[in-house]
Protein backbone atom coordinates (compact mmCIF):
# COMPACT_ATOMS: atom_id res chain seq x y z
CA UNK A 1 0.00 0.00 0.00
CA UNK A 2 3.12 2.25 0.53
CA UNK A 3 3.78 1.72 -2.77
CA UNK A 4 0.76 2.56 -4.09
CA UNK A 5 0.71 5.93 -2.05
CA UNK A 6 4.42 7.13 -2.95
CA UNK A 7 3.78 6.69 -6.76
CA UNK A 8 3.34 9.07 -9.46
CA UNK A 9 -0.03 9.08 -9.73
CA UNK A 10 -0.42 9.61 -6.17
CA UNK A 11 1.33 12.64 -6.55
CA UNK A 12 -0.86 14.09 -9.61
CA UNK A 13 -3.61 16.18 -8.11
CA UNK A 14 -0.46 18.08 -6.34
CA UNK A 15 0.00 19.15 -9.64
CA UNK A 16 -3.80 20.26 -9.79
CA UNK A 17 -3.77 21.98 -6.33
CA UNK A 18 -0.16 23.96 -6.39
CA UNK A 19 -0.06 24.95 -9.95
CA UNK A 20 4.10 25.12 -9.48
CA UNK A 21 3.59 28.12 -7.89
CA UNK A 22 1.34 30.01 -10.41
CA UNK A 23 -2.31 30.53 -10.28
CA UNK A 24 -4.56 27.38 -11.36
CA UNK A 25 -5.56 26.87 -14.49
CA UNK A 26 -8.96 26.57 -14.52
CA UNK A 27 -10.11 28.72 -11.34
CA UNK A 28 -12.47 30.06 -13.75
CA UNK A 29 -13.83 26.79 -14.71
CA UNK A 30 -14.29 26.19 -11.04
CA UNK A 31 -16.71 29.18 -10.43
CA UNK A 32 -18.19 28.70 -14.29
CA UNK A 33 -19.55 25.12 -12.76
CA UNK A 34 -20.33 26.29 -9.54
CA UNK A 35 -22.73 28.36 -11.80
CA UNK A 36 -23.48 26.50 -14.60
CA UNK A 37 -27.61 25.79 -15.22
CA UNK A 38 -29.04 23.27 -13.17
CA UNK A 39 -30.63 21.74 -15.87
CA UNK A 40 -27.23 19.79 -16.62
CA UNK A 41 -27.80 17.18 -14.06
CA UNK A 42 -27.97 14.04 -14.89
CA UNK A 43 -30.62 11.75 -13.90
CA UNK A 44 -29.76 9.20 -11.52
CA UNK A 45 -29.95 5.84 -11.42
CA UNK A 46 -31.52 3.77 -8.04
CA UNK A 47 -29.19 4.72 -4.94
CA UNK A 48 -25.95 1.92 -4.28
CA UNK A 49 -23.96 1.15 -1.38
CA UNK A 50 -21.41 3.49 0.13
CA UNK A 51 -18.12 3.17 -1.72
CA UNK A 52 -15.21 1.22 -0.04
CA UNK A 53 -12.79 1.91 -1.65
CA UNK A 54 -9.59 4.57 -0.90
CA UNK A 55 -9.60 7.85 -3.09
CA UNK A 56 -7.63 7.42 -5.98
CA UNK A 57 -6.24 10.78 -7.35
CA UNK A 58 -6.30 11.10 -11.38
CA UNK A 59 -3.71 9.69 -12.92
CA UNK A 60 -3.12 13.02 -15.00
CA UNK A 61 -2.89 16.82 -13.76
CA UNK A 62 -4.86 19.36 -15.48
CA UNK A 63 -2.16 21.39 -18.23
CA UNK A 64 -1.34 24.78 -16.90
CA UNK A 65 -3.12 27.55 -18.88
CA UNK A 66 -0.80 29.93 -20.54
CA UNK A 67 -2.13 32.77 -18.10
CA UNK A 68 -0.59 30.87 -15.55
CA UNK A 69 2.71 30.20 -17.01
CA UNK A 70 5.21 32.02 -19.78
CA UNK A 71 3.69 31.95 -23.16
CA UNK A 72 7.21 30.11 -24.26
CA UNK A 73 7.27 26.42 -24.22
CA UNK A 74 11.06 25.96 -23.59
CA UNK A 75 10.20 28.55 -20.41
CA UNK A 76 7.67 26.44 -19.04
CA UNK A 77 9.71 23.27 -19.13
CA UNK A 78 12.31 24.97 -17.15
CA UNK A 79 9.88 26.35 -14.86
CA UNK A 80 8.53 23.28 -14.22
CA UNK A 81 11.79 21.44 -13.78
CA UNK A 82 13.16 24.17 -11.65
CA UNK A 83 9.76 23.77 -9.58
CA UNK A 84 10.64 19.81 -9.41
CA UNK A 85 14.06 20.29 -8.23
CA UNK A 86 13.25 22.02 -5.50
CA UNK A 87 10.80 19.60 -4.68
CA UNK A 88 13.03 16.78 -4.66
CA UNK A 89 15.63 19.00 -2.67
CA UNK A 90 13.39 19.45 -0.36
CA UNK A 91 12.38 15.47 -0.26
CA UNK A 92 15.58 14.58 0.66
CA UNK A 93 15.83 17.61 3.39
CA UNK A 94 12.47 16.06 5.15
CA UNK A 95 14.15 12.29 4.91
CA UNK A 96 17.08 13.22 6.96
CA UNK A 97 14.74 14.88 9.48
CA UNK A 98 12.19 11.78 9.84
CA UNK A 99 15.89 9.53 9.89
CA UNK A 100 16.66 11.42 12.35
CA UNK A 101 13.87 12.57 14.88
CA UNK A 102 11.12 10.38 14.05
CA UNK A 103 12.05 6.73 12.82
CA UNK A 104 14.76 6.23 15.06
CA UNK A 105 13.44 7.40 18.76
CA UNK A 106 10.36 8.40 20.64
CA UNK A 107 11.73 10.00 22.58
CA UNK A 108 9.68 13.18 22.72
CA UNK A 109 12.44 15.75 23.00
CA UNK A 110 13.80 14.60 19.91
CA UNK A 111 10.62 14.35 17.91
CA UNK A 112 9.47 18.19 19.02
CA UNK A 113 13.46 19.15 17.98
CA UNK A 114 12.30 17.45 14.32
CA UNK A 115 8.51 18.94 14.79
CA UNK A 116 10.17 22.45 15.07
CA UNK A 117 12.85 21.94 12.42
CA UNK A 118 9.26 21.74 9.51
CA UNK A 119 8.78 25.52 10.40
CA UNK A 120 11.63 26.45 7.86
CA UNK A 121 10.00 24.83 4.97
CA UNK A 122 7.98 27.82 3.62
CA UNK A 123 8.58 26.90 -0.10
CA UNK A 124 5.53 25.95 -2.10
CA UNK A 125 7.38 22.86 -4.15
CA UNK A 126 8.40 21.28 -0.15
CA UNK A 127 4.89 21.02 0.78
CA UNK A 128 4.63 18.33 -1.89
CA UNK A 129 7.49 16.69 -0.56
CA UNK A 130 5.87 16.44 2.93
CA UNK A 131 3.04 14.80 2.11
CA UNK A 132 5.19 12.02 0.35
CA UNK A 133 7.56 12.00 3.44
CA UNK A 134 5.05 12.07 6.39
CA UNK A 135 1.90 10.48 5.27
CA UNK A 136 2.40 6.90 7.29
CA UNK A 137 4.26 8.79 10.82
CA UNK A 138 2.67 9.03 13.32
CA UNK A 139 -0.33 11.66 14.94
CA UNK A 140 2.00 14.33 15.82
CA UNK A 141 3.93 14.63 13.28
CA UNK A 142 0.78 14.60 10.82
CA UNK A 143 -0.43 17.14 12.99
CA UNK A 144 2.58 19.09 13.10
CA UNK A 145 2.25 19.06 9.11
CA UNK A 146 -1.22 20.47 9.03
CA UNK A 147 -0.13 22.73 11.35
CA UNK A 148 2.53 24.31 9.55
CA UNK A 149 0.51 24.73 6.33
CA UNK A 150 -2.27 26.51 7.88
CA UNK A 151 0.61 28.98 9.43
CA UNK A 152 2.34 29.42 6.75
CA UNK A 153 -1.00 29.77 4.60
CA UNK A 154 0.13 30.43 1.60
CA UNK A 155 -1.65 29.80 -1.94
CA UNK A 156 0.06 26.79 -2.09
CA UNK A 157 -0.51 25.66 1.64
CA UNK A 158 -3.95 25.78 1.50
CA UNK A 159 -4.20 23.81 -1.85
CA UNK A 160 -2.09 21.40 0.04
CA UNK A 161 -3.92 21.44 3.07
CA UNK A 162 -7.22 20.67 0.51
CA UNK A 163 -5.05 17.90 -1.14
CA UNK A 164 -4.89 16.35 2.30
CA UNK A 165 -8.67 16.59 3.12
CA UNK A 166 -9.73 15.14 0.08
CA UNK A 167 -7.10 12.19 -1.58
CA UNK A 168 -5.39 11.08 1.63
CA UNK A 169 -6.02 7.25 2.29
CA UNK A 170 -5.49 7.93 6.06
CA UNK A 171 -8.99 9.28 7.67
CA UNK A 172 -6.96 10.99 10.86
CA UNK A 173 -5.07 12.88 8.30
CA UNK A 174 -7.56 14.35 6.59
CA UNK A 175 -9.36 15.04 9.81
CA UNK A 176 -6.19 16.96 10.75
CA UNK A 177 -6.08 18.78 7.66
CA UNK A 178 -9.92 19.73 7.61
CA UNK A 179 -10.13 20.83 11.11
CA UNK A 180 -7.35 23.79 10.14
CA UNK A 181 -9.27 24.41 6.78
CA UNK A 182 -12.41 24.51 9.45
CA UNK A 183 -9.85 27.43 11.71
CA UNK A 184 -9.09 29.56 8.89
CA UNK A 185 -12.26 29.74 7.38
CA UNK A 186 -13.81 30.83 10.66
CA UNK A 187 -11.23 33.21 11.47
CA UNK A 188 -10.59 34.59 7.87
CA UNK A 189 -7.76 33.60 5.60
CA UNK A 190 -5.01 35.91 5.59
CA UNK A 191 -4.55 37.98 2.34
CA UNK A 192 -1.32 35.54 1.44
CA UNK A 193 -3.41 32.85 1.17
CA UNK A 194 -5.26 34.43 -2.01
CA UNK A 195 -3.49 34.07 -5.41
CA UNK A 196 -3.86 37.10 -7.83
CA UNK A 197 -4.21 35.31 -10.54
CA UNK A 198 -6.68 33.04 -9.76
CA UNK A 199 -9.54 35.25 -7.86
CA UNK A 200 -9.28 37.37 -11.11
CA UNK A 201 -9.89 34.03 -13.20
CA UNK A 202 -12.20 33.03 -10.68
CA UNK A 203 -14.11 36.54 -10.63
CA UNK A 204 -16.74 37.09 -13.40
CA UNK A 205 -18.28 39.96 -14.62
CA UNK A 206 -22.28 40.46 -14.01
CA UNK A 207 -24.37 39.02 -16.99
CA UNK A 208 -21.93 36.58 -18.08
CA UNK A 209 -22.29 33.43 -16.16
CA UNK A 210 -25.73 31.51 -15.78
CA UNK A 211 -28.14 31.99 -13.24
CA UNK A 212 -30.42 29.39 -13.73
CA UNK A 213 -32.66 27.63 -16.02
CA UNK A 214 -34.73 30.15 -17.96
CA UNK A 215 -33.04 33.22 -16.77
CA UNK A 216 -29.59 33.53 -17.88
CA UNK A 217 -29.57 37.33 -18.64
CA UNK A 218 -31.13 38.55 -15.71
CA UNK A 219 -30.22 42.18 -14.42
CA UNK A 220 -28.02 42.33 -11.43
CA UNK A 221 -25.92 40.17 -9.72
CA UNK A 222 -25.44 36.91 -11.15
CA UNK A 223 -25.75 33.46 -9.49
CA UNK A 224 -21.95 33.03 -8.88
CA UNK A 225 -21.86 36.58 -7.45
CA UNK A 226 -24.69 35.77 -4.64
CA UNK A 227 -23.09 32.19 -3.34
CA UNK A 228 -19.88 34.34 -3.70
CA UNK A 229 -20.94 36.96 -1.59
CA UNK A 230 -23.87 34.37 1.08
CA UNK A 231 -20.62 32.18 1.73
CA UNK A 232 -17.29 32.48 3.22
CA UNK A 233 -14.63 33.78 1.56
CA UNK A 234 -11.55 31.08 0.65
CA UNK A 235 -9.48 31.28 -1.81
CA UNK A 236 -9.88 30.24 -5.32
CA UNK A 237 -7.17 26.85 -4.91
CA UNK A 238 -9.50 25.42 -2.56
CA UNK A 239 -12.88 25.95 -4.04
CA UNK A 240 -10.93 24.51 -7.75
CA UNK A 241 -9.77 21.40 -5.94
CA UNK A 242 -12.69 20.99 -4.16
CA UNK A 243 -15.14 21.04 -7.88
CA UNK A 244 -12.32 19.22 -9.21
CA UNK A 245 -13.13 16.42 -7.09
CA UNK A 246 -16.62 16.80 -7.27
CA UNK A 247 -16.79 15.96 -11.19
CA UNK A 248 -14.33 13.23 -10.96
CA UNK A 249 -14.72 9.55 -11.27
CA UNK A 250 -13.64 8.77 -7.83
CA UNK A 251 -16.45 8.10 -5.99
CA UNK A 252 -14.57 8.43 -1.93
CA UNK A 253 -12.85 11.53 -3.38
CA UNK A 254 -16.05 13.11 -4.08
CA UNK A 255 -17.57 11.75 -0.49
CA UNK A 256 -14.41 13.65 1.06
CA UNK A 257 -15.03 16.52 -1.08
CA UNK A 258 -18.81 17.03 -0.10
CA UNK A 259 -17.98 16.62 3.53
CA UNK A 260 -15.02 19.13 3.45
CA UNK A 261 -17.80 21.41 1.77
CA UNK A 262 -20.28 20.97 4.72
CA UNK A 263 -17.65 21.19 7.11
CA UNK A 264 -16.55 24.65 5.81
CA UNK A 265 -19.96 25.86 5.05
CA UNK A 266 -18.94 26.20 0.86
CA UNK A 267 -22.33 27.60 0.13
CA UNK A 268 -21.39 28.33 -3.49
CA UNK A 269 -20.56 24.79 -4.03
CA UNK A 270 -24.04 23.64 -3.56
CA UNK A 271 -24.96 23.88 -7.57
CA UNK A 272 -21.93 21.40 -8.10
CA UNK A 273 -23.16 19.46 -5.01
CA UNK A 274 -26.28 19.07 -7.09
CA UNK A 275 -24.61 17.82 -10.42
CA UNK A 276 -22.62 15.74 -8.22
CA UNK A 277 -25.16 13.25 -6.34
CA UNK A 278 -25.11 11.08 -9.24
CA UNK A 279 -22.19 10.33 -10.85
CA UNK A 280 -21.65 8.51 -14.60
CA UNK A 281 -19.62 5.38 -13.93
CA UNK A 282 -19.11 4.34 -17.69
CA UNK A 283 -20.72 3.83 -21.50
CA UNK A 284 -21.02 1.84 -24.08
CA UNK A 285 -22.24 2.08 -27.27
CA UNK A 286 -22.83 -0.37 -30.46
CA UNK A 287 -24.28 0.49 -34.41
CA UNK A 288 -25.69 -1.33 -37.25
CA UNK A 289 -22.65 -2.32 -40.13
CA UNK A 290 -22.54 1.20 -41.84
CA UNK A 291 -24.67 -0.68 -44.76
CA UNK A 292 -28.03 0.35 -43.59
CA UNK A 293 -28.69 -2.74 -41.21
CA UNK A 294 -31.13 -1.57 -38.18
CA UNK A 295 -29.52 -2.87 -34.67
CA UNK A 296 -33.10 -2.71 -33.33
CA UNK A 297 -36.64 -2.33 -35.34
CA UNK A 298 -40.18 -2.09 -34.64
CA UNK A 299 -43.10 -2.08 -37.41
CA UNK A 300 -46.34 -0.76 -36.54
CA UNK A 301 -48.91 -1.47 -39.17
CA UNK A 302 -51.56 -3.52 -41.62
CA UNK A 303 -50.77 -6.90 -43.11
CA UNK A 304 -52.83 -7.87 -46.22
CA UNK A 305 -52.46 -11.34 -48.11
CA UNK A 306 -52.16 -11.61 -51.87
CA UNK A 307 -51.07 -14.45 -54.05
CA UNK A 308 -47.82 -13.54 -55.35
CA UNK A 309 -47.42 -16.55 -57.68
CA UNK A 310 -48.96 -19.68 -59.31
CA UNK A 311 -47.01 -22.46 -60.06
CA UNK A 312 -48.87 -24.88 -62.74
CA UNK A 313 -48.79 -28.31 -61.87
CA UNK A 314 -49.81 -30.78 -64.59
CA UNK A 315 -50.53 -34.83 -65.10
CA UNK A 316 -52.64 -37.19 -67.46
CA UNK A 317 -55.48 -35.28 -68.33
CA UNK A 318 -55.37 -32.36 -65.63
CA UNK A 319 -53.96 -29.09 -65.31
CA UNK A 320 -53.83 -26.93 -62.24
CA UNK A 321 -52.07 -24.26 -60.62
CA UNK A 322 -50.12 -23.92 -56.73
CA UNK A 323 -50.35 -20.82 -55.31
CA UNK A 324 -47.64 -18.67 -53.41
CA UNK A 325 -49.19 -16.41 -50.92
CA UNK A 326 -47.76 -13.13 -50.17
CA UNK A 327 -48.24 -10.00 -47.51
CA UNK A 328 -48.48 -6.73 -48.14
CA UNK A 329 -47.61 -4.37 -44.97
CA UNK A 330 -49.40 -0.86 -44.95
CA UNK A 331 -47.79 0.75 -41.77
CA UNK A 332 -44.41 2.62 -40.53
CA UNK A 333 -40.97 1.02 -39.62
CA UNK A 334 -39.31 2.22 -36.61
CA UNK A 335 -35.69 1.38 -37.00
CA UNK A 336 -32.44 1.99 -34.78
CA UNK A 337 -29.09 1.89 -36.31
CA UNK A 338 -26.98 3.47 -33.95
CA UNK A 339 -27.04 4.11 -30.04
CA UNK A 340 -25.23 4.29 -26.69
CA UNK A 341 -25.65 3.46 -23.65
CA UNK A 342 -24.26 5.63 -19.96
CA UNK A 343 -24.95 4.37 -16.52
CA UNK A 344 -24.67 7.05 -13.84
CA UNK A 345 -24.45 5.17 -10.47
CA UNK A 346 -25.83 7.73 -7.49
CA UNK A 347 -23.69 8.59 -4.28
CA UNK A 348 -24.91 8.66 -0.90
CA UNK A 349 -22.17 10.57 0.62
CA UNK A 350 -22.68 13.62 -1.54
CA UNK A 351 -26.49 13.33 -1.62
CA UNK A 352 -26.59 12.82 2.35
CA UNK A 353 -24.21 16.10 2.34
CA UNK A 354 -26.36 17.91 -0.13
CA UNK A 355 -29.94 17.00 1.80
CA UNK A 356 -28.25 18.46 4.89
CA UNK A 357 -27.13 21.43 3.96
CA UNK A 358 -29.78 22.46 1.80
CA UNK A 359 -32.42 21.78 4.61
CA UNK A 360 -30.75 23.54 6.90
CA UNK A 361 -29.93 26.78 4.72
CA UNK A 362 -33.15 27.22 3.64
CA UNK A 363 -35.71 25.64 6.26
CA UNK A 364 -37.29 22.78 4.00
CA UNK A 365 -36.82 19.49 3.87
CA UNK A 366 -35.03 18.72 0.56
CA UNK A 367 -34.89 14.85 1.55
CA UNK A 368 -38.17 14.43 -0.74
CA UNK A 369 -36.16 15.48 -3.80
CA UNK A 370 -34.43 12.55 -3.54
CA UNK A 371 -32.36 12.90 -7.12
CA UNK A 372 -35.07 14.19 -8.79
CA UNK A 373 -33.21 17.02 -10.99
CA UNK A 374 -36.26 18.84 -11.93
CA UNK A 375 -37.36 19.04 -7.96
CA UNK A 376 -33.88 19.98 -7.26
CA UNK A 377 -34.13 22.70 -10.13
CA UNK A 378 -37.03 24.00 -9.05
CA UNK A 379 -35.64 24.65 -5.58
CA UNK A 380 -32.47 25.93 -6.53
CA UNK A 381 -34.36 28.64 -8.73
CA UNK A 382 -37.93 29.44 -6.19
CA UNK A 383 -35.61 29.05 -3.29
CA UNK A 384 -32.47 28.60 -2.80
CA UNK A 385 -31.04 31.87 -4.64
CA UNK A 386 -33.57 34.01 -3.47
CA UNK A 387 -32.73 33.35 0.12
CA UNK A 388 -28.69 33.41 -0.59
CA UNK A 389 -29.57 36.89 -1.97
CA UNK A 390 -31.04 38.24 1.20
CA UNK A 391 -28.13 36.64 3.24
CA UNK A 392 -25.76 38.50 0.94
CA UNK A 393 -27.59 41.56 1.31
CA UNK A 394 -27.55 41.39 4.79
CA UNK A 395 -23.96 40.24 5.28
CA UNK A 396 -23.34 43.35 3.16
CA UNK A 397 -25.42 45.45 5.49
CA UNK A 398 -23.77 44.35 8.63
CA UNK A 399 -20.42 44.91 6.99
CA UNK A 400 -21.35 49.00 5.68
CA UNK A 401 -22.24 49.12 9.40
CA UNK A 402 -19.02 47.69 10.73
CA UNK A 403 -16.90 49.96 9.24
CA UNK A 404 -19.19 52.85 9.50
CA UNK A 405 -19.16 52.36 13.32
CA UNK A 406 -15.34 51.81 13.18
CA UNK A 407 -14.54 55.01 10.91
CA UNK A 408 -17.01 56.79 13.84
CA UNK A 409 -14.75 55.23 16.27
CA UNK A 410 -11.75 56.49 14.80
CA UNK A 411 -12.80 59.90 14.51
CA UNK A 412 -14.30 60.00 17.87
CA UNK A 413 -10.48 59.34 19.03
CA UNK A 414 -8.84 62.00 16.85
CA UNK A 415 -11.10 64.43 18.25
CA UNK A 416 -10.19 63.25 21.48
CA UNK A 417 -6.59 63.70 20.40
CA UNK A 418 -6.75 66.78 19.01
CA UNK A 419 -8.37 68.44 22.23
CA UNK A 420 -5.95 66.78 24.68
CA UNK A 421 -3.22 68.69 22.20
CA UNK A 422 -5.29 71.63 22.91
CA UNK A 423 -5.38 71.57 26.19
CA UNK A 424 -2.74 74.10 27.79
CA UNK A 425 -0.89 72.01 30.34
CA UNK A 426 -0.48 71.37 33.25
CA UNK A 427 1.42 74.25 35.96
CA UNK A 428 3.26 72.55 38.45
Amino acid sequence: MSNQRNSPAARAPLSLVLGFGAGLSFAWAATHALAAPITTISPAAAPSTAPTAHPKPPAEAPTLAPSSLPADSLEIDNVRREWNARRIEAARALRRIRAEHFRTTRDEDVRKAGIAKLATFTDGASFAAMIEVFRNERGDVQQAVANHLSRVASPEAVATLTFIAIYERDPEFRAKATRRLESLTTAGFPPASFDDQAASNATPTANTTPDAPGNHNRAGPSAVQILAAAGPKVPARLTTAVVAALDGNDRAAAGNAARLVQSLGLIQAIPQLIMAQAGGSGGGGGGGDGGGTAIAWCQFGNQRAFIADLTPVTSEGAVGFDPTPGVIVDGVVLAINDAAVVTYVSNPDVHAVLVGMSSNLTGQDTSAFKRDPRAWARWYQQSFLPQMAELADRKAADRAAAQAKAADQARAKVQTQAKAAAQPAAKP
